[in-house]
């Protein structure tokens, strides 16, 4: 390829080509390259990124004080019957209780009266006679 009586070689694909009205500018060979020039002042901030994928879950904290007790509830339900209870104490009303010392007599009982008795606390042993303060109970 001939431009303006200077020949050259093209490389690469051409897609316009025109001609220059003026000659070209002498090449001037612009000398080497100098020293890198000191850093640039910082740029303004960037907008947000996107946000990030969600962490893996940490540990588990330390349990929490104890909180205030609710109100309380409504009454449950009536449970079924319950299974028939032992026999009492077999005495009929009218029957008489005697107790010694500090016993109490159960539910139900009305003391009638006192009276000394000789008792051997020591059955086949001599020394073992005293004389015990009985109380005497009726069942109502």
């Amino acid at each position: 390829m001939v431009f303006s009586g200077n020949q050259g070689l093209v490389r690469g694909q051409v897609t316009d080509i025109s001609l220059a009205s003026a000659p070209l500018p002498p090449v001037v060979d612009e000398g080497s390259v100098g020293p890198p020039g000191p850093p640039g002042p910082q740029g303004p901030e960037g907008p947000q990124g996107p946000e990030g994928q969600q962490g893996t879950q940490g540990i588990q904290g330390e349990r929490g004080p104890q909180g205030e007790p609710g109100p309380r509830g409504e009454t449950g339900a009536m449970g079924p019957q319950g299974t028939k209870g032992a026999a009492g104490e077999g005495l009929v009303p009218g029957s008489l209780l005697l107790l010694t010392g500090t016993d109490e007599p159960p539910a139900n009982y009305t003391l009638i009266g006192t009276f000394s008795l000789p008792m051997d606390t020591t059955p086949g042993q001599p020394g073992g006679v005293r004389t015990v303060a009985m109380r005497v109970y009726r069942k109502n």
